[in-house]
């Protein structure tokens, strides 16, 4: 979704169009995908950090709303996508796919800390099969890992790479 136009495409559905800030354009250049549920028409998320905002009003202004509510997401520093470089992008998407993995892992925050974070792409699937684990570097070294699985339970399991498909 790094693609301004697929993001765009989201909002066919979108409930603000005209004289207002929010509109489908604004909410995808401000790295928004809509995502409404029966109940709420209006709900877009960031596809980057996964923020969702809900409650729009036709004077907010996305970048801004986006900036307020989730101020260290890295959209939001990026520069354009077609001047990135291969590097730029990988060390992007690794954060990205970060911030999906805490996410499905329980919520688990990103204010941890990065040193928590360094590699997210392993699990031990015996022990939790639908959460992802968090590995820190110490453990990496020594290919064992200390993992989180929702419930909190903590322990020491060899870990096996998750396929980036499944992500």
């Amino acid at each position: 979704m790094y693609s301004y136009e697929k993001r765009l495409q989201t909002f066919a559905d979108w409930p603000f169009r005209e004289d207002c800030q929010c509109t489908p354009e604004l909410m995808a250049r401000a790295g928004f995908v809509h995502c409404p549920s029966e109940n709420e028409p209006d709900v877009a998320c960031c596809f980057y950090c996964l923020k969702e905002l809900e409650g729009w009003e036709p004077e907010d202004i996305p970048w801004s709303e986006h900036a307020k509510r989730s101020p260290d997401c890295e959209f939001l520093q990026m520069k354009p996508f077609d001047k990135l470089t291969a590097i730029e992008f990988f060390r992007l998407e690794h954060g990205r796919i970060r911030n999906y993995i805490c996410e499905q892992a329980g919520g688990l925050a990103l204010s941890q800390g990065p040193a928590l974070l360094p590699c997210l792409l392993f699990v031990p699937p015996s022990i939790c099969p639908s959460s992802p684990a968090i590995v820190d570097s110490q453990s990496w070294a020594t290919s064992t890992m200390q993992w989180a699985c929702g419930g909190g339970r903590q322990g020491k399991h060899d870990s096996i790479p998750i396929p980036l498909e499944a992500l």
